[in-house]
């Protein structure tokens, strides 16, 4: 066994060198409060001393066969003992317990990497939580502990976009994205909510000419509401149309779903909108596609002014990593996420409790989902 004491000025700091050092299987076998330099014993500075061990047999290359000089897995359970009954009491932590946590932590990235959640994010959170772990009194060194720190940390990352606070106050809402993704219901369910919940003047504009049945939809919605509805073909007729819904609060306009991985396709988008400060676009997005998809689709959009990404079909998956992704990997906010076919129900304003709730919905760590 490979034994390595580390002088830190915290717990993360520790982890980060023993994993660069012993490789991330390492374990942690004691830790205490040291004091260094100083002047006769003034002005000493407290750090943390780490002891680690790794086991070079387990880790040995497997086509290079094991020496008889090597020791055997009991031998190497027997030097941890015997290191372990060296240590005072009040200052050791047991193996067992250093064991628990990295499989208490590796249970939380296997349920967060099932949910799509990315690799980056999933090894910050990893990092940060084992520092977690070692900084608590071993009485509160819980899995449900480790589930609040999870919860809280996912939390405090999505404020760093914003998250839902849609309240109409942008006249002109541009829907824009991939076909299929359900564009021309979630429009309906936002006419709604703008019009019955807000009292907002809403008015529909659709640039959607490829679809015949997408503009019989949309109007047959429009009559449900009495809300006006127009069609676009160039954008000529966007100006028009924005001129004649002048004294209207909000005006919802969709557009063709395309494939939008081409320039092609977002250049001809860009001949039947315009973008301006009276505008917003949102680009719409279902969950059940794969999320590098969505990647693709967002990095073409980097072109415009994306204001906030609305994720469909929530509903028809049990994966929800990618609301988390969109916002930390692509500094994109969500604004809505819908949950079914229904006008105007199925729609919830984002928030970021619901975003972290779906994600950590059911886990307890205890065996049971």
């Amino acid at each position: 066994m490979k034994l390595k004491k580390f002088q830190v000025e915290s717990m993360p700091e520790a982890l980060q060198q023993i994993k660069s050092e012993l490789g991330s299987e390492a374990v942690i076998l004691h830790t205490k409060e040291i004091s260094t330099g100083g002047w006769f014993g003034f002005f000493a500075k407290k750090k943390l001393e780490v002891t680690a061990a790794i086991d070079p047999v387990k880790h040995a290359v497997a086509t290079k066969p094991l020496q008889p000089s090597q020791p055997s897995l009991q031998e190497t359970k027997k030097e941890v003992e015997q290191i372990l009954t060296h240590v005072p009491q009040t200052q050791s932590v047991s193996l067992a317990t250093q064991l628990e946590a990295p499989a208490l932590i590796k249970q939380i990235d296997t349920e967060l990497n099932l949910q799509g959640v990315g690799e980056s994010i999933r090894e910050e959170l990893k990092e940060d939580a084992f520092g977690f772990w070692y900084s608590q009194e071993k009485v509160n060194r819980t899995p449900l502990a480790v589930i609040n720190f999870t919860r809280q940390w996912l939390k405090r990352r999505l404020q760093q976009v914003t998250i839902g606070q849609s309240s109409f106050n942008k006249k002109f809402m541009i829907f824009a994205g991939p076909t299929g993704v359900g564009k021309t219901t979630t429009i309906a369910k936002l006419a709604a909510e703008a019009s019955i919940k807000h009292g907002k003047k809403v008015a529909i504009l659709t640039t959607d000419t490829y679809r015949i049945a997408a503009i019989d939809q949309l109007k047959t919605y429009a009559s449900i509401l009495n809300v006006p509805v127009e069609v676009a073909y160039s954008l000529d007729d966007f100006h028009a149309a924005m001129e004649q819904f002048e004294a209207y609060d909000v005006v919802l306009v969709d557009t063709a779903g395309r494939n939008f991985t081409h320039d092609f396709y977002l250049k001809e988008l860009q001949k039947t909108i315009h973008l301006s400060e009276e505008s917003c676009l949102y680009v719409v997005l279902a969950l059940t596609a794969k999320y590098s998809d969505m990647v693709a689709v967002l990095k073409q959009f980097n072109q415009l002014a994306v204001h906030q990404v609305i994720f469909t079909k929530r509903d028809e998956t049990n994966s929800y990593g990618a609301l988390i992704n969109v916002c930390l990997n692509e500094g994109i906010g969500i604004a809505y996420v819908t949950n079914g076919q229904n006008v105007p129900d199925d729609v919830i304003p984002a928030s970021i409790d619901h975003i972290v709730e779906s994600v950590l919905e059911g886990m307890t760590l205890d065996g049971s989902s």
